[in-house]
Order: structure tokens, then sequence, then C-alpha cells
């Protein structure tokens, strides 16, 4: 017989949500330094106005950036610059609202779940500093040594984000009690909600 008891869950989108700036955009030039951010950016340009033109999406364009980026990055070269990233960079713009908040909810009977398309690599190792064990997060792909270049799986934003939440928890029978986001990439997850908040956290302080 099967169970009728639903395990509550609290999503966060990070980007804008939790923090005040893009880490994405951050870690692209925490990674690679002035002067390959400049080559890539550079490059990039002609797919950037095809984005712009509306002839590629959003998916396409990050998958973009991503290849000209990560592609052939030794793993232990990405990732330890991911670890550093979010000891070093990330705290420094988190809203100081959204971290009480979640402080508040720790030790709750909701599980709390960061689902973002930023970066699973730096994402998680903030997260585990926060005692967050659920981040479904924009993955990379990887061989035995080395970053391909190439997005694994789908970009975790729009339906993205309710797609990765019911392949993480397809034998957990949930519900979202409480959703958070900031943008249009949080609008199938917010609605997925109890309760919904678009653009929380922004009082003076968190700002």
């Amino acid at each position: 017989m099967k169970s009728n008891i639903q395990n509550k869950i609290i999503v966060f989108d990070f980007d804008g949500t939790i923090t005040t700036k893009d880490t994405f955009r951050l870690f692209l030039f925490y990674h690679s330094g002035l002067i390959k951010w400049v080559i890539n950016m550079v490059t990039l340009f002609p797919s950037f106005l095809l984005y712009l033109l509306k002839i590629i999406d959003r998916n396409q364009i990050k998958a973009k950036v991503v290849m000209k980026f990560f592609k052939n990055t030794p793993i232990n070269i990405l990732n330890d610059n991911a670890k550093k990233f979010a000891e070093e960079i990330i705290p420094k713009y988190i809203r100081k609202d959204a971290q009480k908040y979640i402080n508040s909810k720790k030790n709750g009977d909701e599980k709390i779940i960061l689902c973002s398309a930023s970066l699973s690599i730096y994402l998680k190792v903030w997260a585990a500093s926060q005692g967050i064990i659920y981040v479904y997060a924009t993955e990379l792909e990887q061989n035995e040594i080395k970053y391909t270049g190439k997005i694994k799986g789908e970009n975790v934003w729009g339906q993205g984000k309710i797609n990765r939440i019911n392949s993480e928890l397809q034998n957990y029978k949930y519900i979202i009690t409480e959703a958070y986001g900031d943008s249009r990439g949080d609008t199938e997850m917010l609605a997925q909600a109890e309760k919904s908040f678009f653009k929380p956290f922004r009082s003076k302080k968190s700002k």
C-alpha cells in the first residue's frame, strides 16, 4: 500500500535570490583571469549577438560560454578554483536576510534544496558549509582527467528546474511548501509551490 505522506521541501534559487550578484558570471572571471576573460568574451561576441537577436536561446548561449571557458580544463584545476571561489568570493555576496532565513529553517521539518542554473562545482562547496545537502544545479561533463566543455544534462533554468527536481526526487513523495526566486527562470518552480516568494530578502540590510 502506497503512503499518502508528502515530504516537505523548501526550494531556493541561488543567484539574485540568496546572493546579490550572478555567481556564474563572477566565476567565469575568477577562473579565467582578466586577459583570458577578455579574449573569451570577444570571441563569444557573435554568439551574444545571435542571442540578443533571439536566433539562439538562453540554453544555447550558455552552452557556448561553458564550452569556451571550460573545455579541456583539468578536473583538479577547475575543482580547486571552484572551492576557493565558494570559500573566498561567494560569502561576500550572500544577502543577510537570506542567510538568517536559511539558518532558521535548518532544523525544521522541511528539506532545504538549492535549485540553480549556476554551476554545481562551487554551489555544492558553499552548500556544504551551510549544512545543505541537496543541490540541484547545472553540471559539467567530464572524462577521467578533464572537463569536456559540455553541460551534463539540462541547464537548470525554467522548466529545467522542475525537470531536475522531479528527476532527483522521483522516488520521494514530496510537496514544495515554499519556493524562492527572482527571475523568469524561476517561474515554473514558483508555480509548483504552496507559497512562492519573488525577489525576497531585499531589505536595506540585505542589499
